[in-house]
């Protein structure tokens, strides 16, 4: 089968498996205002041919976090190894923008390098080459895999995490793909593209988008609490992260995440964002989500 369905979230499964869903649901797993949709979730391995032993790679610690540090060890003609370091910004493999993926410099780097020292086979460069273009600008241009819609924006594709595993170079991509996409459509793409660099898929699992539509009385009922407390007039939005909201019936995302100033953490450029490193949340933007809340239960409760 091309892919299976992605089998995270089982705690809310099994939930929903014993126990009735609310009639509606809100979840308290992202930004402010309301989230009514989520992008489809794909994650892929993908696994190189067999290497020549010039070179190990390793990099990133989750899949949906872009990595900050990369690194690799080359032999040199003379039968040294020699390390060669990337540093990028860290983010959420959702929202790239921003972040730098320290894996795309790296494999940049060393193929930099290369051509001065002709040090690594044929097959050794055309890892690197779908590196660069796998961890690159985030939004699967360099894979053919880029699209977007009306509804929720564009695709976003990361490379997040690269490992040895014996003379093979093993990729995991996270790829947040818009509501009206077709997941098997994007790993047709992505095996096509692959496999021009000597890499085929080793797994692909897709966790399907979620949708509401933002004007149902719902909706608009906690829209309207958010309004009331916070007067900024932000409006519903779709995003692509994941939350259990696309597991549960009649649920969307609704805060408590408020936007604040991070350079009161006193934290280095890059941290304390979501899935960066030392993240942060400011407890004043807590105590105002607890007034929101009330409103929007109350409203409910109403409706």
């Amino acid at each position: 089968m091309w892919c299976r369905r992605g089998q995270d979230m089982e705690d809310v499964a099994s939930y929903l498996k014993e126990n009735p869903a609310p009639e509606v649901s809100f979840v308290t797993d992202c930004a402010f205002p309301v989230c009514y949709g989520e992008k489809g979730i794909c994650r892929a391995e993908i696994v190189s041919e067999k290497l020549d032993g010039n070179m190990v790679l390793w990099g990133g610690s989750a899949v949906n976090s872009i990595p900050a540090y990369a690194c690799a060890k080359i032999r040199s003609p003379e039968g040294k190894w020699k390390k060669v370091q990337a540093e990028g910004i860290s983010g959420h493999a959702a929202f790239p923008q921003g972040a730098k993926n320290a894996l795309g410099i790296l494999a940049e780097r060393i193929l930099c390098r290369n051509q001065e020292e002709n040090i690594l086979s044929d097959k050794e460069k055309r890892v690197l080459k779908f590196l660069k273009e796998a961890c690159g600008n985030g939004y699967g241009k360099g894979l053919n895999i880029d699209c977007e819609d009306e509804i929720s924006g564009v695709l976003t594709a990361s490379g997040t995490v690269v490992r040895m595993e014996g003379e093979k170079a093993v990729l995991e991509m996270d790829i947040r793909y818009p509501v009206t996409a077709k997941a098997e459509e994007i790993w047709r793409q992505l095996e096509n593209e692959a496999g021009k660099y000597g890499f085929s898929i080793r797994s692909f699992e897709d966790n399907a988008p979620s949708y509401m539509d933002k004007n149902t009385p719902f909706v608009t009922c906690i829209s309207r609490a958010y309004e009331e407390v916070m007067k900024d007039g932000k409006k519903p939005y779709v995003m692509g992260g994941g939350t259990y909201a696309r597991k549960i019936p009649n649920a969307v995302g609704f805060g408590p995440g408020l936007e604040f100033d991070r350079k009161e953490t006193g934290l280095p450029m890059g941290h304390g964002n979501c899935h960066s490193a030392d993240e942060a949340q400011s407890v004043s933007n807590l105590k105002t989500a607890v007034k929101i809340y009330v409103q929007a239960l109350q409203k409910l409760n109403a409706l």
